[in-house]
């Protein structure tokens, strides 16, 4: 048994087409013996060369599918071809350079050095706030921020302020001492 619809074997006892899905007619058993086929059988081997001609012509059920191979293949040439393009290489990006960074952190570390060492503080702070403004120069010549070496600068700042407030006390601490020494001898 056939098809109907895409002329498919089917299994005997099948419901519906594997192939299409369609639902399958049952033949009752009494009309579909074997006697009954093998007599189709024969008719259809003696059909005289006329009618042959005349059934190619004809559709037949079960050809079908074999007739629809533009309606099926329409979605596939609706489908946009897929064009493949050769990838490319990972590239690591490169970061911005920025020749203020290094002079900003020395800076930096310099102005806190200023402020904690007893006698190199005064040196520290001179050189901390040199590089500092430097570093910030350099930074902003390339457009990259200036954190680093502003925060330098103020801590440089800060601790030439505190060395020099320190020595004007020593030298006033001094000088009052000399002055009193004197009245004492």
């Amino acid at each position: 048994m056939f098809c109907k619809r895409c002329g498919t074997a089917l299994v005997a006892g099948a419901a519906f087409c594997p192939s299409c899905g369609t639902a399958v007619e049952s033949v009752p058993e009494n009309e579909a013996s074997g006697s009954e086929v093998a007599a189709t059988a024969s008719e259809a081997t003696q059909v005289a060369p006329e009618e042959v001609q005349a059934a190619a012509g004809a559709q037949q059920p079960y050809q079908a599918a074999y007739a629809q191979p533009a309606q099926q293949n329409a979605y596939i040439q609706q489908q946009q071809p897929v064009v493949y393009t050769q990838q490319v290489a990972y590239v690591r990006p490169v970061a911005p350079v920025d020749p203020g960074r290094g002079l900003g952190i020395a800076s930096m570390i310099l102005g806190i050095c200023s402020l904690v060492l007893p006698f190199a503080g005064i040196a520290c702070g001179v050189v901390g706030l040199i590089l500092g403004i430097s570093g910030k120069k350099k930074s902003k010549e390339v457009g990259m921020p200036t954190g680093m070496a502003t925060a330098g600068i103020i801590m440089a700042a800060i601790g030439l302020g505190l060395w020099a407030l320190a020595l004007i006390g020593v030298i006033i601490a001094a000088l009052s001492v000399a002055s009193w020494s004197m009245f004492l001898w």
